[in-house]
């Protein structure tokens, strides 16, 4: 559990509006319904590609964003394979089990 808690803590460091842009593109049908909560100037709930390398989407009245970057890229594989890296043991016991094909 300290890897996968370790994995999230370095996910919401490195990306800061993680959870705000999920819920921004999960949501965006009641976002855009209500653009005067999450438009930033209550007029517009675009989301998307607004400039190069750079997702950005209103949420809850403030523009959040996740370059898209060599960088972004470097760090996001490094918090999946920490948060994957949790699992090595449980697959390694199944695996002796003979659950593991």
């Amino acid at each position: 559990m300290s890897k996968i808690r370790g994995a999230r803590k370095r996910l919401d460091e490195y990306f800061p509006d993680i959870e705000a842009l999920r819920h921004a593109t999960a949501h965006k049908g009641e976002n855009e319904a209500h653009p005067e909560v999450h438009a930033p100037d209550g007029k517009y709930a675009l989301s998307g590609f607004r400039e190069p390398d750079r997702f950005s989407a209103p949420y809850q009245g403030q523009m959040r964003y996740l370059d898209i970057t060599h960088e972004s890229l470097k760090r996001i594989t490094e918090v999946v394979t920490e948060f994957f890296g949790a699992f090595e043991f449980a697959a390694r016991e199944l695996e002796n089990q003979g659950h593991l094909e």
